[in-house]
């Protein structure tokens, strides 16, 4: 019975409870597939997500690049012969025109009227000459500066640790995709932009822009790899050059030739009219002239062996006759021995007092000489009289070197008395480069130890001339020359076996490079050995402020003639006619003058000239004091140091 009863429950159930089941089970069916779904949904979608990181990642890798020289501008090449006539012309990338044109033949073809002006012209002669050289020296390297991609690879990293001259900026970019948001960072390289090519008498000159971060340490770091890359171009960089001027632009210099190597010998030469001396030839084959004229100062500075003093020599040689000079050799050596001839001082001693005597006339003579010229001839200015005049006065200009000028104005080491003596030396030095202009006075200072200690900054600037032959470094440059323009000489590039090689500031020209011609000290010896000091200078302007020498009246004795008396008239001056016994009180000069007033009103000839016995004429108007003679002013302030044969 309960058997019975258990299995009816079972069939009861099975027909109620089975459905239900088969319900659960497909429920759970169901769920099983729709979580086995959503886990693949995410794994898919997570799958995804890392492909558009990885994409993302990859877009933000790929390097980018800024500034660089692929804009649309043409970029000129000049010349140093050609002036602002461009040589040749780099186009742009995608102007389909050759990597390279000739600047001249453009500019003319695109502006035909040049053709009439002369001035272009003349230069564009000049810059059309010099294309075929352009061309085969630089061409390669010209057309490879506008490859954006290789420029790219020169300037910024290409492989791990390769030096780099592109400045990197990072930065952060935020991103969402269709399965997944990010942040990727991103490397940009600001490419260099050049700012001008140019080729200069020692090769290609390539300018860089200046921009902020740039110096010119971080170029010096990447100069084997710049070099490598513009060889594997062709180009001539094996002595290439980095250096950052005054502006933080960045110079790049081939300083593939000799600029100079084609100067010829000149002959030396010093133009009275026009105050100047030739010095050498410039780099662009034009005579490089020293131009004394409105000036009181001259800087000359290089390191030793340089050749600034054999470059001197010849022009102090060719100034004979013309000037008077004052030398004083602070080294103690023979470099400026032929001088000795022609110099109304001459000094090798080196000793710290040598020069103060001198320049203690040299101040007086500033002084006398300037008021002697303005009363005597209303000339305000030495420089700005005519050569007839100065010929006809003697006067002529006055030049003191101090050669190794250290020896008195650097007191480092100097005992009390000698340090004053050297503060008094400096003190006059400075005093005629400040004031000495208008007198004609010029002074020179030579070092081979540039720096604010030998040569102060105040003496410096007041020094209208600057001559820098080689130097060992920027600071002595600027010692020497001052702040220079971006595209100046650099005399700390000159070769240390370039002797006379020299930068020098010039009227017109701006700072040019140079090279000073060279004469053989033995054969200016043998020219000079005849020749001897001009006039002292002191004795002529002690001349010019003397007062006009008066010539006594020479009194004709007339024999007395016997006449018929002749009837008396009265004489409407007799009035004012002196008595016998006031002429006897009188001077002769005095009594000429009364004579020539009187011959004046009464509007006849001046009286006759008569002859004075010499016992009425006062002693003071016959003798005049005696000069010492030049040679004898000359014995006392020259130095003869050659022995006796």
């Amino acid at each position: 019975m309960d058997a019975a009863l258990q299995h009816q429950r079972h069939q009861i159930s099975a027909v109620y409870n089975g459905p239900k089941e088969e319900q659960a089970a497909a429920e759970r069916a169901a769920k099983e597939q729709q979580r086995q779904h959503e886990a693949w949904e995410k794994q898919r979608r997570a799958e995804l997500a890392e492909q558009e990181k990885a994409a993302w990642r990859e877009w933000a890798a790929a390097p980018r690049y800024s500034g660089g020289n692929s804009h649309p501008d043409p970029i000129r090449v000049l010349h140093h012969r050609a002036g602002k006539v461009p040589v040749a012309v780099l186009p742009p990338p995608d102007s389909g025109d050759p990597a390279l044109i000739n600047g001249a033949r453009a500019l003319v073809h695109q502006r035909p009227e040049l053709a009439t002006d002369e001035r272009f012209m003349e230069k564009a002669r000049l810059a059309d000459a010099a294309w075929p050289d352009v061309r085969s020296r630089y061409g390669s390297l010209l057309a490879a500066i506008r490859d954006e991609a290789w420029w790219a690879s020169v300037c910024a990293p290409v492989a791990a640790g390769t030096p780099h001259v592109a400045i990197r900026v990072d930065s952060e970019h935020a991103w969402t995709g269709q399965y997944a948001t990010g942040r990727e960072k991103i490397v940009t390289y600001d490419l260099p932009v050049v700012a001008g090519l140019k080729v200069a008498g020692d090769g290609l000159r390539i300018r860089i822009a200046p921009r902020v971060g740039d110096n010119g340490a971080r170029w010096k770091k990447s100069l084997e790899h710049i070099r490598a890359a513009f060889k594997a171009v062709g180009a001539p960089a094996g002595n290439m050059s980095i250096t950052e001027d005054g502006s933080g632009a960045i110079v790049i210099r081939l300083n593939d030739r000799d600029p100079l190597s084609d100067a010829v010998q000149i002959d030396h030469i010093y133009d009275p009219e026009r105050f100047r001396s030739l010095l050498g030839v410039t780099a662009s084959g034009e005579p490089a002239w020293i131009t004394w004229k409105g000036s009181s100062g001259l800087v000359v500075g290089g390191v030793p062996g340089s050749g600034k003093t054999a470059s001197m020599l010849p022009v102090f040689a060719a100034m004979r006759g013309e000037v008077e000079l004052h030398i004083f050799d602070g080294k103690s050596g023979f470099d400026l021995h032929p001088l000795r001839h022609i110099a109304a001082t001459y000094d090798r001693s080196g000793d710290v007092a040598a020069p103060l005597e001198t320049l203690r006339r040299l101040d007086r003579l500033r002084v006398e000489r300037a008021e002697a010229l303005y009363a005597r001839e209303g000339i305000n200015n030495f420089w700005n009289s005519d050569l007839a005049t100065r010929r006809r006065l003697g006067v002529k200009p006055v030049f003191v070197v101090l050669d190794e000028v250290q020896t008195w104005t650097d007191t480092g080491g100097m005992d009390k008395a000698t340090k004053a003596v050297a503060e008094e030396i400096t003190a006059l030095i400075r005093t005629l480069i400040q004031k000495g202009r208008s007198a004609g006075i010029v002074t020179i200072l030579t070092t081979q130890k540039p720096d604010a200690t030998t040569i102060p900054t105040k003496v410096r600037d007041n020094a209208a001339l600057k001559l820098a032959f080689k130097v060992s470094t920027p600071e002595q440059a600027i010692t020497i020359l001052g702040k220079q323009a971006p595209d100046a000489p650099d005399p700390t590039e000159i070769p240390m076996s370039a002797k006379g090689r020299f930068v020098m500031e010039t009227e017109g020209q701006g700072t040019i490079l140079g090279q000073a011609g060279y004469r053989d000290p033995d054969d200016l010896e043998s020219e000079l050995a005849d020749a001897e000091p001009v006039e002292d200078q002191a004795a002529v302007a002690e001349r010019l402020t003397a007062p006009e020498p008066t010539t006594a009246p020479v009194l004709t004795v007339v024999p007395d003639v016997v006449e018929p008396a002749p009837v008396p008239t009265p004489d409407p001056l007799a009035a004012l006619i002196p008595s016998a016994e006031e002429i006897a009180q009188m001077t002769v000069a005095e009594r000429i003058e009364v004579m020539r007033l009187v011959a004046q009103l009464r509007g006849s000839d001046p009286a006759p000239v008569v002859e004075v016995p010499a016992a009425m004429v006062e002693p003071s108007e016959l003798v005049k004091p005696t000069r010492r003679t030049r040679a004898a002013k000359t014995a006392e302030t020259v130095v003869n140091d050659t022995p006796d044969f």
